[in-house]
């Protein structure tokens, strides 16, 4: 979360009010986005570890897909904000697929 110490800076970086104020939300998505890639990578660093591989690959995969329908929505609504609400969409879906694997495959959820 160092970035949210350097947003101000950041967004104050261009003389030009209109860079600035574009910058703005799609900082704030990248934010957050990097707390929810942590508990991804520990998913899917998991799914390696316990070598389930087809799972994923599948997660990867939805995903993917779940990115690429959004891509041609959101930032035509949205502009560069619409892009980064794509990546955040798209951390979100590989996010629900490594908590259900987390909760449903791994040696210890199968134990209980």
């Amino acid at each position: 979360f160092t970035q949210v110490f350097f947003l101000k800076h950041i967004l104050s970086s261009s003389p030009l009010a209109e860079v600035r104020e574009a910058a703005r939300t799609p900082a704030l998505i990248s934010i957050a986005m990097h707390a929810l890639s942590a508990v991804v990578n520990i998913g899917e660093g998991t799914m390696m570890g316990c070598g389930n591989f087809v799972w994923l690959s599948v997660n990867i995969v939805v995903a993917a897909l779940g990115y690429m329908a959004t891509l041609q929505i959101l930032p035509q609504r949205f502009g560069l904000s619409g892009v980064w609400g794509s990546v955040a969409i798209f951390t979100m879906i590989r996010l629900i697929g490594s908590l259900a694997f987390l909760v449903t495959k791994t040696p210890k959820a199968e134990k209980s």
